[in-house]
């Protein structure tokens, strides 16, 4: 395992030095369920952080992950706990728009696990379908909205939901 691990960094390590662009960033998003409104218990600040290993032309492509810690979560009419997490690990890509140096769409597809912080007999998985919009304020820092369909499935009973996030980010 630890070898694995190890040829892992070795990889990202080594694709970075290919290029000069920023390949990391760290962002915080608002996310909120449309159900649950604006204020809603079910929405959640969520942490995340990306990493492109290609960047090639108008394309960049890449790997990332957001979770958050949140309150009460009902889910196919049950609650699944008091405290839950929520992780999302996808697949991203950006696309450069040639007429604005600022402005770039993304898509994503990943998996998205919800689980009881106390426990973990109500979890919940499924595939994520994620599609969005960067607006660059800086060469380091930018503004994100994004949409994600969630399909999650409860044992028996095939559900999912919507969720939108706003969030600022950090490129380095």
């Amino acid at each position: 395992m630890k070898s694995k691990l190890l040829i892992l960094f070795s990889l990202f390590v080594l694709a970075s030095g290919f290029s000069q662009e920023n390949k990391w960033n760290v962002e915080a998003n608002y996310s909120v369920v449309p159900a649950a409104g604006f204020g809603g218990n079910d929405n959640v600040v969520e942490l995340g952080i990306k990493y492109r290993f290609i960047q090639h032309g108008t394309l960049n492509l890449g790997l990332s992950i957001n979770g958050g810690i949140f309150p009460e979560f009902r889910f196919s009419g049950e609650n699944v706990g008091e405290t839950n997490v929520i992780i999302q690990p996808r697949v991203f890509s950006e696309f450069k728009m040639p007429f604005s140096k600022r402005l770039r769409p993304t898509l994503g597809v990943g998996y998205s696990y919800l689980s009881g912080f106390e426990s973990s007999t109500n979890s919940f998985g499924g595939f994520n379908l994620n599609l969005g919009l960067i607006y660059d304020i800086s060469d380091k820092w930018f503004v994100q909205f994004q949409y994600d369909r969630v399909s999650m499935s409860a044992i028996n009973n095939p559900e999912g939901f919507n969720n939108f996030r706003l969030g600022i980010g950090f490129r380095f």
